[in-house]
């Protein structure tokens, strides 16, 4: 009899001991998972929309895979106030290592503050832009970079790239190519803030500011 008892006992602690490890496997899961929870955190909010200037152009900067680099693109605004999209971007969405094109985005909602699933750390508005007609700014773009290699890193080998793309429409504008490089180093050194900003956003499961408006 006693050692039934002591049996059914043993039993029971083994049953809760098992427990135990259940429940801290469950609890680790969850732990080492932490960049997919913050990621979610911050990315499942609603993008909001960003108040921009009419007859007005900004250099838009989004996070690349490291805090020190951004996607370049650029946004058209009209004298109505419609907003467009022009960057320098794959051809293949889902392949970045192919040949890339310029494509232009009718952003019907106006800027946001994430873009194509993507935060925007800040758009810079260029202070000195010429006003031009849609038209206009969209036959600039297509003339900067008319071809493309085929692959993104012979681009890169020949200096293509969002960044000089966005560079050169500037100077296409008439903007001198010191002032573009001021402008240039000005969005560098305020996104590479902005991304450290976001970063520990991200990390720390924080509230991040994305869109604001600088102007350059």
């Amino acid at each position: 009899m006693f050692l039934h008892a002591l049996d059914v006992t043993k039993r029971k602690i083994q049953n809760r001991s098992d427990a135990k490890v259940s429940s801290f496997k469950a609890s680790s899961f969850n732990v080492y998972r932490p960049g997919q929870l913050r990621n979610q955190h911050i990315m499942t909010r609603p993008p909001k929309p960003v108040p921009v200037d009419s007859n007005s152009l900004y250099i838009c900067a989004s996070p690349l895979t490291s805090n020190t680099k951004f996607h370049w693109s650029l946004i058209h605004v009209d004298h109505s106030g419609r907003a467009t999209a022009h960057q320098w971007t794959s051809v293949d969405k889902h392949d970045m290592t192919g040949p890339e094109e310029y494509a232009m985005e009718v952003l019907s909602q106006g800027p946001m503050t994430r873009w194509a699933g993507t935060v925007i750390l800040g758009y810079y508005k260029v202070s000195e832009y010429p006003v031009t007609t849609l038209e206009e700014f969209t036959n600039l773009c297509q003339c900067i970079f008319p071809e493309s290699y085929e692959t993104a890193q012979a681009n890169r080998d020949h200096g293509i790239t969002c960044r000089t793309w966005v560079l050169e429409i500037l100077i296409g504008l008439g903007l001198s190519e010191s002032r573009v490089k001021q402008i240039e180093d000005s969005v560098i050194a305020r996104s590479t803030e902005l991304g450290n900003e976001y970063l520990n956003a991200f990390l720390w499961r924080r509230e991040f500011e994305a869109g604001r408006v600088f102007e350059v």
